[in-house]
């Protein structure tokens, strides 16, 4: 089965610490996937499958026909017109470092998605999984010094505990912050520590 036969398909990387920390999905408007991060995910019953059983799984393999009936379906994937989707784990070793999202919106492709189509649709995650595999790991741009203040000010220590850690003054540490929620896009430290910990 070709990827194309899908009616989108998507990647989401997952962090040392197991949660996602990057990922898109093509095929889907950008509110499809604000709010599948914001809901679905957290109530998606197919990714918790996934990420405790280590096995390819599908709306149509886990739920059938109980899909339609579920969280995920009623408060995120209803709204747009997606029928079922796979998701297929790309493994680095015995680390789970990728999930591969294949979604149907047309009743012909939620049939790819059954048992059947799943051994081809692996198929295709394997060739997938060795191109993702073979890419250089991409890290948010922070220098040593910003990685260290951000690593500490994850672990709750205040800025006067940091400066005193790293032999520099509050106002550097206040600076490095600033520009952490610059990085990170996040205004707060709170958000920033939190984003610090999702990266890749």
């Amino acid at each position: 089965m070709a990827l194309s036969a899908m009616d989108n398909a998507g990647l989401y990387v997952i962090g040392e610490d197991g949660t996602f920390c990057d990922g898109d999905i093509a095929g889907l408007p950008r509110k499809f996937k604000d709010a599948y991060e914001l809901t679905g995910l957290r109530i998606d019953p197919v990714v918790a499958s996934v990420k405790e059983r280590g096995i390819p799984v599908s709306t149509l393999t886990l739920l059938g026909p109980r899909w339609y009936n579920s969280q995920l379906y009623n408060q995120v994937s209803q709204h747009f017109e997606i029928e079922g989707f796979a998701t297929l784990p790309i493994f680095d070793a015995s680390r789970m470092r990728a999930l591969l999202f294949f979604g149907a919106a047309q009743s012909a492709n939620v049939k790819r998605i059954g048992h059947e189509g799943m051994l081809e649709l692996s198929a295709v995650a394997m060739k997938i999984a060795s191109e993702f595999l073979a890419l250089p790991v991409q890290r948010s741009n922070l220098t040593n010094r910003q990685a260290e203040v951000a690593a500490l000010a994850a672990d709750g220590l205040s800025n006067r505990q940091i400066a005193q850690q790293i032999g520099t003054g509050e106002a550097a540490v206040r600076k490095h912050l600033k520009a952490l929620n610059r990085t990170f896009g996040t205004t707060n430290r709170t958000a920033m520590a939190s984003a610090f910990r999702r990266r890749c």
